[in-house]
């Protein structure tokens, strides 16, 4: 909809303060068009703080075209020339004046460029007036409106300047950035403190903390995780807590206390190590030799080991022996969700390409193997759903690759195990 114009004259000196802004614009409005953005705010993206500074911004193609249209009616002005322009049009030729000359505050230092100014925004409030007398108030606080996600979308994609210092504030909004990210370390801090107390985990000392703030924040400000440092310390649940400390544990070493919530994977593998070395101080100490064993009668085996002692077996298992180790993988890595699709992926996977003798390195037991065979390089809060069921089924391949080598014993091994998770861990029923 056309609002109401405005006709007045316009000088070849006034046209030469405008013409370096409408040129700019005209010209990174095509590079846009093109799917560029150079010139883009440059935490975009990274630093949702940060970049959080115009809100409702939105395109539009027809206030875009009316940037175009105001460079047009000026066009090549070599002569006094009278042109009609409504209020929109005007304060697009208010923002060209202001891009005269980026780097410069103001218009005291540019001949001609204050009354200009004062003129634009003179004719702008006479158009107005003429636009809600002739369309009403609604329908110009409408426009107007539009105008306003527009310039913000604009500032923020096409005309984000670095200054010389390279901060893309001013200076003056710097200690209110550092106190701000101050406290945003020390909620994150407190958080994460929180989080091991909750399970019983011995505290970290300040500098082995500052350390893990610093790179949680850095993880945060690149988006590798799948929400934001403002979410996380905006919602303080127990979710967050909860991801802070798979963070956090998948980083450094934690040290668990009394009561600890620890895997049955980790803790029969420091079961195992507890018992050796205690065996290896008895024998250092009194100097005895192990006794001859006796003799076994070999018979069938009736059950299989209890978690602990298949995990810290070091033998042959048998296939349900696997089975038992399957169901215990599913229970303790798992999401119960992806159960079906991990066993999904497995069985694909073998069918499609019949396992071989796989290559992992040396491990004692079983509990170790699962550990080794585990792929540390990803990050695990980052990963699509799709992604993470594939690499657990990859995972759960590998170690059941080194014991199997037949895609009918591993397919029949991953049903048995899977359905003796679901017997001991049902899931929940859909709607």
């Amino acid at each position: 909809m056309r609002l109401a114009t405005t006709r007045f004259k316009i000088t070849p000196k006034e046209y030469a303060l405008l013409k370096p802004g409408l040129d700019m614009l005209a010209n990174r409005l095509a590079t846009a068009q093109m799917g560029s953005y150079p010139f883009r705010h440059r935490w975009h993206r990274i630093d949702y703080v940060k970049s959080n500074i115009y809100q409702h911004q939105a395109f539009n193609q027809t206030m875009a075209e009316r940037i175009l249209e105001v460079r047009r009616k000026v066009w090549n002005v070599t002569t006094t020339r009278k042109v009609r322009m409504d209020a929109l049009e005007l304060a697009a030729a208010i923002l060209a004046l202001r891009l005269y000359d980026p780097a410069r505050r103001g218009f005291s230092d540019i001949e001609g460029a204050q009354p200009l100014a004062r003129k634009l925004e003179m004719l702008r409030r006479r158009a107005m007036r003429a636009a809600k007398a002739k369309s009403g108030r609604a329908e110009y606080r409408a426009q107007a409106e539009i105008w306003r996600r527009f310039l913000a979308w604009v500032r923020y994609n096409l005309l984000h300047f670095r200054s010389e210092t390279g901060l893309t504030v001013s200076r003056s909004a710097v200690p209110f950035l550092m106190k701000h990210w101050a406290e945003q370390r020390s909620q994150l801090a407190t958080m994460v403190a929180a989080a091991l107390e909750k399970r019983c985990y011995a505290p970290l000392p300040s500098s082995q903390m500052d350390r893990m703030v610093r790179l949680l924040k850095e993880g945060f400000r690149r988006g590798r995780y799948p929400y934001t440092l403002k979410e996380l310390l905006t919602a303080n649940d127990e979710a967050g807590q909860e991801f802070l400390f798979k963070a956090v544990s998948k980083k450094i070493e934690l040290t668990a206390l009394a009561g600890a919530d620890v895997p049955r994977v980790v803790r029969a593998l420091e079961s195992a190590e507890r018992f050796r070395e205690s065996r290896r101080l008895r024998r250092s100490a009194g100097g005895v030799t192990p006794s001859t064993p006796a003799p076994t009668v070999s018979h069938p085996r009736t059950s299989v080991e209890g978690p602990d002692d298949l995990l810290t077996s070091s033998r042959a298992l048998s296939n349900k022996e696997l089975a038992e180790s399957v169901a215990l993988w599913l229970e303790t890595y798992v999401d119960k969700k992806h159960w079906e699709h991990v066993g999904t992926v497995i069985v694909t996977a073998t069918a499609a390409h019949p396992p071989a003798r796989v290559t992992v390195p040396p491990a004692r037991t079983l509990g170790e193997l699962m550990q080794k065979a585990r792929p540390r390089e990803l990050d695990w809060y980052a990963l699509e759903n799709h992604v993470l069921v594939a690499y657990m089924g990859q995972w759960a391949l590998t170690w059941l690759g080194h014991y199997r080598d037949q895609y009918g014993e591993i397919a029949s091994i991953l049903c048995e195990g899977y359905f003796k998770a679901i017997r001991r861990n049902p899931l929940p029923k859909t709607a």
